[in-house]
């Protein structure tokens, strides 16, 4: 399946701005639309961007972190042109996040959202994410997609409309939930297993369970794309044996390169 987004151009991405950027106090976030934002800021209220749709309401063309102090930015997605953070409590409602390099994501609720809930890339393929304490529910696309590692701790994943969590290299999941997402739970090394796509998953302490919604929706239950085959969705898909530690649970499995169950599930 091919991706819709396929991130930011690497100009954008590899500008550095000094770290003075983010000392002192943050600045209070008042109104959607502004295109050079860079530094710290926070909420004191909710932020209704819906008048800017599936586009961008909030964008920050340098490092960032945004607070939310308890409110929520509605309507419309949060664009970071290099790294950002953003922390808890609170809730972005009916748009995501996207970035060029770096997200962190700490105790926030991302809901009903268009298109994927994190999305971390760039054109050179270096996008990371770490998602602690947070919820992902309700996107129309991937919970978490990322070009190279994912880490989700403390954290649910859910009824998103396409994969929980897909990252082209790793993804740690640790005392979290990742359930009733509409292809595979988690999906590490995506459609290609190759040298620069080694697709591991490491589970601790954590349930993957009652993804792969697809499958009943397609003759024979073929509901994703594999390396080299079409292949059943699962709540886990990867090019290495996943890893499961500490009480971790899945219900089924497979190997993105030849489609068959690693055998590590309680259903495979």
């Amino acid at each position: 399946m091919m991706r819709a987004w396929s991130g930011f151009c690497l100009a954008c991405a590899v500008v550095l701005f000094p770290a003075s950027l983010l000392a002192g106090p943050p600045v209070e976030l008042t109104e959607c639309g502004l295109r050079d934002l860079k530094g710290k800021f926070f909420l004191s209220g909710d932020l209704d961007c819906s008048d800017f749709g599936h586009h961008i309401g909030v964008n920050f063309v340098g490092r960032a972190r945004l607070e939310l102090r308890g409110f929520n930015i509605i309507g419309s997605r949060v664009q970071c042109m290099t790294g950002c953070k953003i922390e808890g409590p609170g809730s972005l409602i009916g748009g995501g996040v996207r970035v060029a390099r770096q997200a962190k994501i700490i105790g926030i609720d991302i809901v009903d959202c268009v298109g994927p809930g994190v999305r971390a890339a760039n054109n050179v393929n270096r996008g990371r994410a770490a998602i602690r304490d947070s919820v992902i529910t309700g996107c129309t696309g991937d919970g978490v997609d990322v070009d190279t590692k994912a880490v989700i701790s403390g954290s649910v994943i859910s009824n998103n409309g396409r994969h929980g969590v897909t990252a082209g290299h790793k993804v740690v999941v640790s005392q979290s939930t990742i359930s009733g997402n509409h292809e595979d739970g988690v999906s590490a090394g995506q459609v290609l297993c190759d040298e620069s796509r080694r697709g591991r998953i490491l589970l601790k302490d954590s349930a993957v369970t009652g993804n792969a919604q697809a499958n009943s929706e397609v003759p024979g239950g073929l509901g994703c794309e594999g390396a080299n085959v079409d292949r059943a969705c699962a709540d886990l898909a990867s090019c290495v044996e996943p890893s499961l530690r500490r009480e971790s649970s899945c219900h089924l499995s497979t190997n993105l390169s030849t489609g068959h169950s690693w055998n590590v599930c309680s259903l495979d």
